[in-house]
This record gives C-alpha cells, sequence and structure tokens, in this order.
C-alpha cells in the first residue's frame, strides 16, 4: 500500500481540482514575487547601481535556473502521466534519476555560469560600477548554486504529485528568511552581499522542507535510495526536457542581449534600474497565469496518463480562460497607475518615468503573455516541448531583439519596451494556435 495519493485524482475534471492545485502554488508564487519586490526596494536604499545590479545578477541565476529545466520539465511530465497512470515505480525511478541529473548540472554549468558571469556581462557593455556590484553578488550566492537544482526538482516532483500546499509552506520560510536578513543586512551596511545572502540562505529553506516532504510521501523509497543511473529513464526525461531546456537557455540569453541593447539608451543605469522594477512588478500580473498553467501540466499530465485527451484538452481551454480574467484588472493598473507603481520603489525621477513607460506597454499586450503562459505550460505538461523552443526562436531572436537594438537608437528605452510588446503578441498567437490545433495530446513521453 502507498503511503500517501496524490492530492489530485487522475479522473478529477472539475474546477475544484484546478482551484485546489493552483491556490498554493498562487500564493506561493505571490510569496516569491513580494520578495522579489522587496529584495529590488532595499537594493533601492542602497541605490540605483545596486538595483541594476541586482537585476543583472539575477538574470544570469535565470540563466542557471533555465539549464535545470532540461530535467525540472521532463520530470514533471513523466511523473504526472506515471501517477496518472498509477505506474508507482516509474515515478519512483524518475525522481531518482532527476537528482542525479541535478546535481551534474550545478556542477558542470551552475558553477561556471556564477563565476565567468561577469565576464558575460561585460562583453553586452554593462558599465564597471555595476559590475563590481554584480561580481559580490554573485561571489556569495554562488552557494546557492546546489540549492537552485535540488529545488527545481523537488517543487517539480511536489507538482506532479499534487502536494501544491508544501510548495507554498517552502516557499513562505524562504521568503521570511530573505526578509529578514536583507532588512538587517541593509540596516547594518552590509551592502549587496548581505542581500545575496538572505537570498542563499532562503533557497536552502525551501529545498530542506521540500525535501523532507518528498521523503515522507509516495516518491520516498525513490529518493531515499538514490538509485543507479538507468540509461533508458534518462534518455526519456532529456527527450522531453532537452528542448525545454535550450528554451530556457534562450529565453534567459535574449533577456542579457535585450539588457544590453536597454543599456544602449541614454542614462542607461537609470533604464535597467527602472527595467529591474518594471518587471518585477510586472510579474504580479502573470502570478496567476503562472499558478494556473502549473496546476494545468499537472492535471494535462494525469488526464493523458489515464488516456483521457479530451479530458486534457478542457482542462488547457479551462485554465486559460480563467487566467485571462483575473489578469485584465491588473493589466489596466499597469496602464492607468504606472506612474503611482514606479514611485513606490524609486525616488530617481528618470527611473520613474522609464519604470511607467515600460508598465505602460506591458499592460496593453499582458494578455497575450498570459495566453503564452497558459498554453507553454500546457504543452510542456504534454511533453509537447519542442513546438514552444520554435515559438521562442521566432518571438525573441527574429523579433525582439532586432527590433529593441533597431528601435533603441530612434525612441530610447521606449524603443525597448515597444520591442517587447510586439514579441509578446506573437508569442501569444503561436502558443494558442497550436493548443487550439490539439495534436499535442497524441506526444508520447
Amino acid at each position: 500500500m502507498e503511503r500517501s495519493a496524490p492530492l489530485a485524482t487522475p479522473l478529477d475534471d472539475s474546477w475544484q481540482a484546478i482551484w485546489r492545485l493552483s491556490w498554493p502554488l498562487l500564493l506561493s508564487m505571490s510569496v516569491g514575487a513580494a520578495s522579489l519586490l522587496i529584495d529590488s526596494w532595499m537594493a533601492g536604499w542602497i541605490g540605483s547601481t545596486a538595483q541594476a545590479a541586482v537585476s543583472l545578477a539575477g538574470q544570469v541565476a535565470f540563466l542557471y535556473i533555465a539549464t535545470t529545466s532540461v530535467v525540472t520539465i521532463g520530470v514533471t511530465a513523466l511523473v504526472a502521466r506515471a501517477v496518472g497512470a498509477q505506474d508507482w515505480p516509474l515515478a519512483r525511478s524518475v525522481a531518482g534519476q532527476a537528482m542525479w541529473l541535478a546535481m551534474a548540472v550545478a556542477v558542470l554549468l551552475g558553477l561556471p555560469l556564477y563565476v565567468f558571469g561577469p565576464h558575460l556581462l561585460a562583453g553586452l557593455g554593462i558599465g564597471p560600477e555595476v559590475l563590481v556590484m554584480v561580481r559580490q553578488y554573485l561571489h556569495v550566492s554562488i552557494a546557492a548554486v546546489p540549492a537552485l537544482a535540488a529545488w527545481g526538482i523537488t517543487a517539480a516532483l511536489l507538482r506532479s504529485l499534487g502536494d501544491s500546499r508544501s510548495q507554498l509552506v517552502a516557499s513562505a520560510l524562504s521568503a521570511v528568511a530573505i526578509v529578514s536578513i536583507e532588512g538587517y543586512a541593509v540596516h547594518a551596511g552590509w551592502g549587496v552581499p548581505g542581500l545575496a545572502l538572505g537570498a542563499t540562505v532562503g533557497d536552502w529553506l525551501a529545498v530542506g522542507y521540500g525535501w523532507w516532504r518528498l521523503l515522507k510521501g509516495p516518491l520516498g523509497d525513490g529518493l531515499r535510495r538514490w538509485p543507479p543511473l538507468i540509461p533508458e529513464v534518462l534518455g526519456r526525461i532529456g527527450r522531453v526536457g532537452l528542448p525545454a531546456g535550450v528554451q530556457g537557455l534562450l529565453r534567459s540569453g535574449a533577456s542579457l542581449v535585450f539588457s544590453s541593447a536597454v543599456a544602449r539608451a541614454p542614462s542607461s543605469t537609470a533604464v535597467l534600474a527602472s527595467l529591474t522594477i518594471g518587471m518585477r512588478v510586472e510579474s504580479l500580473s502573470f502570478l496567476p497565469a503562472f499558478a494556473l498553467g502549473m496546476a494545468a501540466a499537472t492535471l494535462v499530465g494525469h488526464s493523458l496518463g489515464a488516456h483521457r485527451p479530451d479530458q486534457a484538452k478542457r482542462q488547457a481551454w479551462r485554465v486559460m480562460g480563467a487566467a485571462l480574467v483575473l489578469c485584465l484588472p491588473i493589466s489596466l493598473i499597469f496602464v492607468f497607475a504606472g506612474h503611482w507603481l514606479a514611485m513606490r520603489f524609486s525616488t530617481d525621477p528618470a527611473v520613474i518615468t522609464h519604470a511607467t513607460h515600460y508598465l505602460w506597454w506591458m499592460g496593453l499586450t499582458e494578455p497575450m503573455l498570459v495566453a503564452a503562459i497558459i498554453g507553454t505550460q500546457v504543452l510542456q505538461g504534454a511533453g509537447a516541448t519542442r513546438y514552444p523552443l520554435l515559438v521562442t526562436i521566432c518571438s525573441l531572436y527574429l523579433f525582439r531583439l532586432p527590433l529593441a537594438y533597431a528601435l533603441v537608437p530612434i525612441y530610447g528605452a521606449t524603443g525597448a519596451w515597444m520591442a517587447m510588446a510586439a514579441s509578446m503578441v506573437i508569442n501569444g498567437v503561436m502558443v494558442t494556435t497550436r493548443v487550439w490545433q490539439g495534436s499535442w495530446v497524441k506526444t508520447a513521453v
């Protein structure tokens, strides 16, 4: 007899199932976004240069996290289907293999990226005063490299089981540590390294709690024993996860290159600081989409594992509709109250102006971004990860980046915001069309 069962059963095709999985994820992501906003606010007390540095260091971290998606997305698709089929031996085997892969990614990719990340940013034209603080941040947060890899797998396994509440508790513990340590660090004059210390401790706390919850659940035996590597299972994880990992790397790389384009605008430090504020405020608007999308990925995986493709399609459209309804009020706030929001995070008039313009453009196109988020999560939950990779190449590398470099010399920072908005529309149209076609339910994993 299994020690526990998933919180959402494979055949549960109700709004209650979606809500039961989604609300803890929404709160979890809200807590994470709030801690990022507080992080940016505290960096603002140090100065706009510190805000820009924390943003760029965060992009290096996101680039690393993107590499771990090779494992996390493959694991989500495989374990969710195994849960749907009630194939617990396969679920345990995948969980054990995933931890080996996560540690390999941490050692082979994470550590070098944190060491050489500042050199990468220097090559993109980031100013020396910002780079000094980026190095300070990364030299401390390199201790979080194993934790970030382990947390990605831990959260994916919890969601695949339907246990989104444990992810919420882990995120809350992490946020409390981050805010407490960073608040003390700023008042004690520790500067940017103090902010990095808070983030690092928070990451390890989340991993510790999440791992403890997994060991008590139905996957515990697979994790406790860390089984020998099984090429067949590794291959299945890789087939699903590799396109997603490449997609994540391309997205993070595009973000860094986009920052380089933004840095070419007049008053580049103020513009980069406004980008930090704008992106973190904007993240609040698509929190419901990410939470619902994660729930959709789990439910779609369960349904396909139980051989219920029609149910999987129905769940996808229900979730997308709910996400669009939830995001619209926040989009309107960005359009009409962006200036007020920007003033909450900076006293620099130039930063406030650029952040206001950013939020206006993002508010106009946010529904398309939300549709793309949900659609991508649905496709990834089904294991159909190649098409989202194609969408990323088209929307970012064929549209956003060339447009940004073409428009910034003409319109300054506003040109960059225009390029970003255009790419969101393209992304949303391509992904939504694919979900509507429905061929993704036939994907073999």
